[in-house]
């Protein structure tokens, strides 16, 4: 096999790659993957993207191990339609959920995005339009995950 091919199927593999690092990393990662690429027998580059991929990836597969076990209020109406929730999460980018008042989405929508994978590569974010409910869902959604507010959950004004 010619080594230029080689050489282009290893960028290829290693440009997918990208997608499984943290999120806030695969800027850097996409401009030394191009640096790799527009020099490929330069070894510096290729190891620079290496490594930078790795402890990325790394950090996900960490997040990933540490992720707290999720329950639901199996007394809120959401909890019957969780599992249809779950799987419209993985398999959209965007999912828009009505509800009344009190039916758990405020609550139980963060657990479910992090029991559809999300939260690993990034951030589960939920808005709230006052100061004082953000850290109120933070301390709520921290108590359901037994994990203390600022470890796996956290609020930011």
């Amino acid at each position: 096999m010619d080594p230029r091919t080689a050489e282009n199927k290893h960028l290829t593999s290693a440009r997918a790659a990208i997608d499984g690092a943290l999120s806030r990393d695969r800027g850097r990662l996409h401009g030394l993957w191009s640096r790799w690429k527009a020099r490929p027998a330069e070894a510096a580059a290729r190891a620079a993207f290496e490594q930078a991929l790795a402890a990325s990836r790394g950090r996900v597969e960490a997040r990933m191990a540490s992720t707290p076990v999720v329950t639901l209020d199996e007394s809120l109406p959401i909890a019957r339609e969780a599992a249809r929730i779950v799987e419209l999460i993985r398999a959209h980018p965007v999912v828009v959920i009505a509800g009344e008042t009190g039916s758990g989405k405020t609550t139980q929508l963060p657990k479910l995005c992090l029991a559809a994978g999300r939260g690993a590569a990034g951030m589960i974010g939920c808005t709230q339009p006052r100061r004082i409910a953000a850290r109120a869902v933070a301390r709520r959604v921290a108590e359901e995950l037994k994990t203390p507010v600022g470890a796996a959950v956290g609020f930011q004004v």
